[in-house]
């Protein structure tokens, strides 16, 4: 082991930095593994109420040095031993919990089922869901509160609640209420009539195209209005909800079966997307501000940078009978102002039609696409049953806007006031 010299605390031959002080220490060649240690008779196991499927979870306080805790399945398997110290001395075999450092025992451990990195510690682990922390779902929103249906007391009328420790939004519009600032810096509202969260994307100048493909080029820059675009595609449970409000026809079941409530609707036209974007109050993204929300500021490939894709970054390659995933299931694939599933999953329609030469003579502040097309409607992203290529940020496709496929979905954009 390397002894940080600034903390002393132990550390892997190949870091470079201290994760408890981040002081910078010199590699030195890796020590042989830390030698299991005699383990002590176990106290009584309990009952903790953790539940995951069919599998009850308690808990089994050993006399190990570190004061650690086994947690053990109601058929007697371990599934996480984690140590209560930061060093191994009198733990079981152990190494390092891959995103923060600290050793947890090797024997048995939590591993994530998605991006199965094992090691991980209590900290950053997810007991419900088995995932590590950034593989974990984000929580959904909290349920809106709608006004009594009664008329309020005469009177003049009150001031709104406001936090006043924690941020408020710069977006005043009806149907929006402002929820939080996300990760990535960028105000995200609930809309009400579909509880879909929308990520305000700030006005700005980026890189529109590539050099490279022949419908892509030439690379140009393009200044946006700011805008606020869906977090995720629109999902079943909010197509169907609209369906039953206005009396519109549901989607055709797709091969896989009935989808449930949380995966991307699918068998959708251009028009069927439009109309519900109207309905909620909303809009079609034009290719120009999809493309933005892809790339951001930095001309990156991919939504999450220039790493290559993988099923841990999103839903591609795929047999079509396979369908698509739930919306949000691969957070690491997020783009730069937080948004989920631009890349894979579906095929999204955009406002814009389709001219392959339209980036030559396009406008450089708003572009709205083409007054109109012989080709067809813009789509966007790739799809779970198309392979990589067509998860660049940059790639242009389209088809006719009256056709549905099983790989065609959408998300919404709105106006700033």
């Amino acid at each position: 082991m390397t002894a940080c010299p600034e903390c002393q605390e132990d550390l892997k031959p190949s870091w470079k930095l201290c994760p408890n002080c981040g002081e910078a220490v010199q590699p030195a060649a890796a020590p042989a593994p830390p030698p299991p240690a005699e383990r002590g008779e176990s106290a009584p196991l309990r009952d903790v109420g953790m539940v995951k499927g069919d599998v009850n979870i308690r808990e089994d306080r050993s006399s190990r040095a570190d004061g650690g805790v086994a947690k053990i399945d109601s058929v007697g398997q371990l599934i996480l031993h984690g140590g209560g110290g930061s060093s191994p001395a009198g733990a079981a075999a152990a190494d390092h919990c891959p995103i923060c450092g600290r050793w947890v025992s090797a024997e048995g451990t939590f591993r994530c089922r998605q991006c199965e990195r094992p090691f991980l510690c209590h900290a950053h682990q997810d007991e419900r869901s088995f995932l590590c922390v950034e593989c974990s779902p984000p929580a959904e929103p909290a349920p809106v509160e709608r006004p009594a249906a009664h008329a309020p007391a005469p009177g003049p009328p009150a001031e709104p609640a406001r936090d006043s420790e924690g941020p408020t939004g710069t977006v005043a519009a009806s149907g929006l209420s402002f929820l939080e600032v996300n990760s990535s810096g960028c105000e995200v509202y609930l809309r009400e009539k579909d509880s879909a969260r929308m990520i305000l994307v700030p006005g700005g100048t980026f890189t529109m195209g590539t050099d490279e493909g022949a419908d892509e080029s030439p690379a140009h820059q393009v200044t946006l209005d700011a805008y606020l675009l869906q977090e995720t595609p629109v999902t079943w449970q909010q197509y169907r909800a609209y369906c039953a409000a206005t009396g519109a026809r549901e989607p055709r079941e797709p091969a896989w079966g009935r989808p449930q409530d949380d995966h991307p609707v699918v068998n959708v036209s251009w028009d069927d997307a439009r109309k519900y974007c109207a309905w909620a109050g909303g809009r079609l993204p034009t290719e120009a501000e999809w493309e933005r929300a892809a790339r951001g500021d930095d001309g990156r490939t991919y939504p999450w940078g220039e790493d290559e894709p993988s099923e841990r970054l999103a839903a591609f390659g795929r047999d079509h009978d396979q369908g698509p995933d739930p919306v949000a299931r691969h957070p690491a694939g997020r783009g730069p102002f937080g948004h989920h599933d631009l890349s894979g999953n579906v095929y999204e329609w955009c406002a814009d039609w389709y001219d392959e030469e339209y980036y030559a003579a396009s406008p450089r502040k708003n572009p709205g696409g083409p007054a109109s097309s012989d080709e067809g409607r813009v789509l966007r992203g790739g799809s779970f049953n198309f392979d990589s290529h067509y998860l660049r940020g940059a790639n242009r496709t389209f088809n006719h806007p009256s056709n549905r496929a099983y790989y065609f979905g959408f998300r919404c954009a709105q106006d700033v006031p």
